[in-house]
């Protein structure tokens, strides 16, 4: 047997390919470790993306649920408003009645929209958008007073219980100078 005998020289290159191996463990270990970070830093940026979606939906839903909130509110306050039938003999009662206590007479009263014999409940009205089974219905009218009768007329008009809104106003002087007629288109509200 043969012995081995160990030299610097020998020594020194045998301690050069263990280093060579250590470096070459060293460079494979990083280039793995590299490769792991780059799988976590991709599994973080998506969680980050699912996150902020999470973030935007949850917001949204937030805005989403307080819409219902007003909803659900402006639900209540049109159902406690609004007459459940369209009954035109009590919008002209009440129109009437509006305009007799400042002294006016109401002329030519009319109905605007088609009539639809199979549902009368919803005749001659129109859906309202964004209000789910309210309606509208035109009244169009006129009456023959001065200006300032007009305006009070108008104000009652707008401080009724029932919910009236003037869309068309059109007011021409008279050939006596004083008076004016007053032609209105006035929409009220149903939820049948």
């Amino acid at each position: 047997m043969k012995r081995l005998s160990l030299t610097p020289k020998t020594a020194f290159y045998g301690l050069l390919g263990a280093l060579g191996i250590v470096l070459l463990g060293v460079g494979f270990m990083l280039n793995w470790a590299n490769g792991q970070l780059q799988v976590q830093a991709e599994s973080i940026a998506e969680k980050r993306i699912e996150s902020e979606t999470l973030e935007r939906q949850t917001a949204q839903a937030q805005l989403y649920k307080q819409e219902l909130e007003e909803l659900g509110e402006l639900t209540d306050v049109v159902d406690a408003v609004l007459p459940n039938s369209k009954s035109q003999e009590n919008i002209v009662g009440e129109l009437i009645d509006i305009a007799a206590k400042r002294g006016l007479q109401l002329e030519n009263i009319s109905f605007g929209g088609s009539a639809d014999a199979q549902n009368p409940e919803t005749s001659q009205t129109e859906r309202v958008d964004g209000l789910a089974g309210v309606f509208s219905l035109v009244v169009q009218t006129q009456i023959e007073t001065d200006y300032e009768n007009v305006l009070q007329f108008l104000e009652d008009l707008e401080n009724n219980r029932r919910q009236f809104e003037v869309t068309s106003l059109s007011i021409a002087p008279r050939e006596d100078g004083v008076n004016f007629t007053a032609t209105l288109a006035i929409t009220t509200y149903i939820k049948p």
